[in-house]
């Protein structure tokens, strides 16, 4: 299996530095699916990764001392700080630093995107 993540909020203590930023984990799979091409105007097999679950608080023990975030629909996010990540101002740097955390997880593989 394959993980990666997406920023669910990014809150900033003032204009310009990360204060703390929720984050969803997906474990999916690359296959390939039959799909319309708007172009073409067929269907076509298009192979590319595609999530298949949002990863939950049991899902992730490389975070358990981190807190955990309900969104509405009840699923879990990782809550990040600046004591997770330190000083950082630009979301392109919160990433490096999601990256190295996505790592940490010995069970999947991150997309390649983010490794």
């Amino acid at each position: 299996m394959q993980t990666n993540y997406n920023i669910w909020y990014i809150r900033r203590e003032d204009d310009v530095h990360i204060d703390e930023s929720a984050v969803w984990f997906f474990e999916g799979n690359v296959n390939t699916k039959n799909e319309f091409d708007d172009t073409a105007k067929k269907v076509i097999p298009v192979t590319k990764y595609r999530k298949l679950k949002i990863l939950q608080m049991k899902d992730l023990p490389q975070f358990s001392d981190k807190q955990f975030v309900k969104d509405s629909d009840g699923n879990d996010a990782v809550l990040f700080t600046s004591k997770d990540f330190g000083d950082v101002s630009t979301e392109e740097e919160l990433r490096l630093f999601l990256n190295i955390e996505l790592a940490k997880d010995k069970t999947r593989t991150p997309i390649p995107e983010q490794q």
